[in-house]
């Protein structure tokens, strides 16, 4: 879905770039859903993960939760490591449990 909502928004730059706006207008939670889409379009473009990084970083600096400012802080922490160049690229696959099958007893 990510990238078919960037194509629509003209590209994952352009997508974050309206998370940008969202963000400097008080919206971070709409913020958070563009800068998210237009990582996972762009999982290694700079610009795109210092936008997400900016936006996270907000979000964290926000909360009042431990657990929440933890998630929020670790999500900056991501994508500055491909600001950086210490990642090639970023994926939010790690977050998701893959199922888990099992095999029948023969």
């Amino acid at each position: 879905m990510a990238n078919e909502v960037a194509d629509l928004a003209g590209g994952p730059v352009a997508l974050a770039k309206r998370a940008q706006i969202a963000m400097d207008s008080g919206n971070l939670e709409l913020a958070t859903v563009l800068a998210e889409w237009a990582g996972e379009a762009a999982p290694s473009n700079a610009h795109v993960h210092e936008t997400r990084a900016n936006i996270y970083k907000a979000r964290a600096a926000r909360e009042t939760t431990l657990m929440v400012t933890s998630i929020f802080s670790d999500a900056q922490q991501q994508s500055m490591k491909v600001v950086k160049g210490e990642a090639a690229e970023w994926s939010n696959m790690p977050y998701i449990e893959q199922p888990r099958v099992r095999k029948p007893k023969l």
